[in-house]
């Protein structure tokens, strides 16, 4: 009787196994089909700027995605996306551990994110900032690796 006791005891065992791996697919599943509007799944839909870490005003190329860098420098070395939900304006600026960024202009919480370039587009992100739903101006990104001069860099937002 006792060998069938056990026996039981290792089925509620295994059995509650189960279960318990079961929940926690099932949470984890839940928790990334929640992320669709993330940096997870929409980090090539967001509004991104690259500018110039040189020190002096030059020119600067405005990015809608990774894939699609166009040359639209203004005269003053300034900068604009929008994309109706969403804006952002920076400036060339000179190398250092923090970016300046003109005006934010966001309808939902957001993250503005300083990323570095690399040869594929966007590169690691150096610092962020949270921004509330509105118009922000002279947002400064604190990063966690100072900007070198001569590289280029793109200023971000990606919705909360």
């Amino acid at each position: 009787m006792e060998s069938q006791s056990q026996k039981q005891q290792i089925i509620v065992a295994v059995v509650m196994l189960l279960i318990g791996f079961l929940i926690g697919v099932l949470i984890t599943a839940g928790w990334y089909q929640g992320d669709s509007d993330g940096v997870g799944e929409n980090a090539t839909s967001t509004d991104t700027q690259q500018v110039e870490d040189n020190g002096s005003t030059g020119d600067e190329n405005v990015a809608d995605d990774e894939s699609d860098l166009a040359d639209r420098s203004n005269s003053d070395g300034s900068g604009s996306v929008s994309s109706g939900e969403v804006s952002v304006l920076a400036s060339d600026q000179v190398a250092g551990d923090e970016v300046q960024v003109a005006t934010v202009t966001t309808t939902t919480t957001s993250w503005v994110a300083v990323r570095e370039s690399s040869e594929a587009g966007m590169g690691n992100i150096l610092g962020a900032k949270r921004v509330e739903a509105g118009t922000h101006t002279d947002v400064v990104v604190r990063l966690l690796r100072a900007t070198e001069p001569g590289n280029q860099y793109f200023v971000t937002v990606y919705r909360d």
